[in-house]
């Protein structure tokens, strides 16, 4: 696996575009072979993609390093001496056309372009990163880092993933994750009781419901918005069953005397920010057995994609009735 550096400039505009937001791959599709789409699908990628490139100023050597980049190398944007976002290659193209497609106002058109999964964005000094790839200063331009200098990163942390995550403080103690999960299960509790207590909201259809209709609740991540009475209604519309496989059983709840299940936002109350109307409506609240909620928090999304995927293709219809636009790319975003 190869890593790239590349310095994002001034190129703010592009950035906005196409990293800080998603590509419509309906507005690109005219200018993608049927190959290429076929690898978006194949990537779970069917509505909206991460796109970076380099343009073809100085051709030649951006050609060169751009050649060398392959699926599942790791690309690091930089600028104002900050790495900011880090993302994993899908695929390449040579397309000059695609490029100013997308960023239309833009100088400098890109001509070598990539896409990117698992575009994550992060806050890491240069100056912390730097000295464990041996660098004294940051790259100037597009740059491919040496295998020796990622020979010393991985001398020192046992990968480069591993130095950014300690870098930029993902890597928790196991004393800050106990806390963490012994939080999390307090509030989950006081959440199924509250449910377990509630009064189910009448039956109605999927329509968008306005922020300043629900309540609100604090936890140790902030205050949202949360109904006990919709997440009922939720689970009694579910029939009680874990919704990514009904026949995975728990117990009988001593108190209503129905399958144990725990109500799960798909889209997390944590994002009502970037949404009009509130996502504590029961088209986004999901029935999970114990084991699968734990999952869909903890495990590494490479484990519980497919998972969030399919959740997410039984509720796109009723999230839109709901008012709550989300493509799966920016839903998995979010876990």
């Amino acid at each position: 696996m190869n890593w790239f550096t590349v310095p994002i400039g001034n190129e703010y505009k592009k950035i906005e575009k196409s990293i800080s937001n998603m590509v419509r791959i309906e507005d690109i599709e005219h200018l993608l072979d049927g190959d290429e789409i076929n690898r978006l699908s194949q990537h779970g990628y069917s509505e909206r993609v991460n796109i970076w490139g380099t343009a073809n100023r100085d051709t030649k050597r951006n050609e060169w390093k751009w050649m060398k980049m392959k699926p599942g190398d790791k690309v690091l944007l930089f600028a104002d001496n900050t790495y900011t976002f880090i993302g994993t290659v899908l695929f390449k193209t040579r397309n000059r056309d695609l490029g100013k497609a997308i960023w239309t106002e833009e100088s400098g058109v890109f001509e070598f372009i990539y896409f990117l999964g698992d575009v994550e964005r992060i806050s890491m000094s240069c100056d912390d990163f730097n000295p464990v790839i041996g660098y004294t200063s940051a790259p100037r331009s597009f740059n491919m880092i040496s295998k020796r200098r990622i020979t010393n990163a991985e001398s020192q942390y046992g990968s480069v993933e591993a130095a950014i995550r300690s870098i930029t403080g993902k890597e928790v103690s196991e004393e800050a994750y106990s806390q963490i999960i012994s939080e999390e299960v307090e509030d989950d509790v006081k959440y199924q009781r509250e449910i377990e207590k509630a009064t189910p909201n009448p039956p109605s259809e999927d329509v968008p419901k306005e922020l300043h209709e629900v309540s609100t609740y604090h936890s140790r991540t902030g205050n949202y918005s949360r109904d006990a009475g919709e997440a009922l209604r939720a689970l009694i519309d579910g029939g009680f069953q874990c919704e990514v496989d009904p026949l995975h059983e728990t117990f009988l709840n001593k108190t209503t005397m129905t399958h144990f299940v725990e109500a799960h936002h798909l889209v997390p109350l944590s994002q009502q920010k970037n949404y009009s109307y509130s996502v504590d409506v029961k088209a986004n609240i999901i029935a999970l057995c114990p084991n699968c909620h734990r999952k869909i928090h903890h495990a590494r999304l490479v484990e519980k994609r497919e998972m969030i995927e399919d959740l997410y293709k039984e509720r796109k219809a009723r999230l839109k009735n709901a008012g709550i636009m989300t493509s799966i790319e920016e839903l998995l975003t979010y876990y």
